[in-house]
């Protein structure tokens, strides 16, 4: 299965589901981060981490190992 962190600038997807087991997991699912949310890459830092996602009306930047904990 796919991850948050195989999108590239512009992609978008739908969450399917968190990894629980990543310590940042529990602090975006906070922010909003839940299955069912579509998440569009807005910019990637040059050397590929981090890069900033826009869900709703919030935008955040999020390490590659971070993005990982969510499955699309």
């Amino acid at each position: 299965m796919k991850s948050l962190a195989t999108l590239n600038n512009g992609q978008s997807a739908t969450i399917k589901s968190i990894n629980a087991d990543q310590p940042a997991a529990p602090r975006l699912a906070a922010l909003g981060l839940l299955p069912g949310v579509v998440v569009t890459v807005q910019q990637v830092a040059p050397l590929g981490d981090p890069f900033t996602i826009s869900f709703g009306s919030n935008r955040i930047s999020l390490r590659k190992a971070e993005a990982a904990a969510f499955s699309i």
